[in-house]
């Protein structure tokens, strides 16, 4: 019997061993939200991945749908795949009709992620929250 295979009598991996050896268990994501002057920061924790992105686009669509300039601060984000990649992109095309959508402060790892993934071309990424906060004022002065 092999542990994880249910047809053979085993067990369904649970949420930390189908993480593998030396790899992290896929988490929840949470997101916290303030409003810093006329913008609102969202600053997800955790892993945008396959299992979190729909929860991350249910939170993030309404704030793009609202007409002002929102900023996600990537900071708490340890990673992000290529579903998390999607919603992003998808938020962003919204966001050029709507509002203003900068994605802020990316670790080194998700930093990579997007610059090798050619995110970084698609998407307004300032490297901080205060370079964020200052072309959201500016954009919507404009």
């Amino acid at each position: 019997m092999i542990d994880g295979d249910s047809r053979n009598g085993g067990t369904p991996p649970s949420d930390s061993s189908a993480a593998g050896p030396g790899r992290r268990p896929i988490g929840p994501l949470s997101m916290d939200e303030e409003v810093v002057g006329r913008h609102i920061v969202l600053r997800p924790r955790g892993n945008i991945n396959r299992a979190t992105s729909a929860a991350f686009e249910d939170r993030l669509l309404p704030l793009v749908n609202g007409g002002r300039a929102v900023i996600v601060d990537l900071g708490g984000v340890a990673t992000v795949s290529s579903a998390g990649l999607r919603v992003m992109a998808q938020l962003a095309g919204l966001a050029r009709d709507r509002s203003n959508l900068i994605f802020a402060a990316p670790n080194e790892m998700v930093s990579d992620i997007l610059n090798v993934t050619g995110f970084d071309t698609l998407l307004d990424i300032a490297p901080n929250l205060t370079v964020a906060l200052t072309r959201a004022a500016k954009s919507s002065s404009e």
